[in-house]
């Protein structure tokens, strides 16, 4: 009965420590001016298409078309590291994570921002 009990707690503390590293972490994108993260991921997307052999002038799109459903899961998750890996080399958006640039609520407040930004590539 105690180790049952101490398993049971023991997930608790574990589940709690989970949730509070989550509810911690602030999304860089809706930390910056809405312009300033629209750049970010315009630029991010370029990279990461130029890694995966798929850029073509002026870039950006694919994250767009990733978070509108128009691309495969399998290349957008690609597109999402490679998009985490160039955001290392910022100052900004350093801490951005894959679950960053998932997050639909994000991406509904920054879809018009991102497609002024890719336009303005043009």
């Amino acid at each position: 009965m105690r180790v049952k009990k101490m398993i049971g707690v023991l997930g608790l503390v574990v589940m709690g420590a989970s949730l509070s590293a989550c509810f911690g972490h602030d999304n860089p994108l809706k930390q910056s001016p809405s312009k300033q993260s629209a750049q970010f991921l315009v630029h991010a997307s370029q990279y990461a298409e130029k890694k995966l052999n798929v850029y073509q002038e002026p870039g950006g799109a694919y994250y767009g078309a990733c978070m509108d459903g128009h691309q495969k899961a399998a290349f957008c998750h690609k597109l999402y590291r490679d998009m985490t890996q160039f955001a290392q080399k910022t100052q900004n958006f350093k801490g951005l994570t894959t679950g960053d640039l998932r997050d639909k609520a994000t991406w509904k407040l920054l879809h018009n921002a991102y497609q002024r930004e890719q336009f303005n590539a043009i």
